[in-house]
């Protein structure tokens, strides 16, 4: 059980990476833009995507950009 869980939380990060390629499902509920904090006079916003009907809690991929949080933006991942 544990092998067959990592490799779909592997082939969910690879997904993630830019320029790999594949189907998006649809039964998923996407929201950008959520404000969750500021730092100064920015305000901090992440988007998520998440399971329409979920029977059980389950594994979640965070993807920070490299930026340092000092530079970039979520939108270059």
């Amino acid at each position: 059980m544990k092998r067959s869980l990592f490799a779909v939380s592997l082939s969910t990060i690879v997904l993630a990476i830019p320029g790999a390629s594949a189907q998006e499902p649809a039964d998923v509920s996407k929201t950008w833009d959520i404000v969750y904090t500021g730092a100064g006079d920015a305000e901090l916003r992440l988007d998520l995507v998440q399971p329409l009907a979920a029977k059980a809690p389950g594994p979640a991929v965070l993807v920070i950009h490299g930026g340092a949080w000092r530079e970039g933006a979520k939108e270059e991942n």
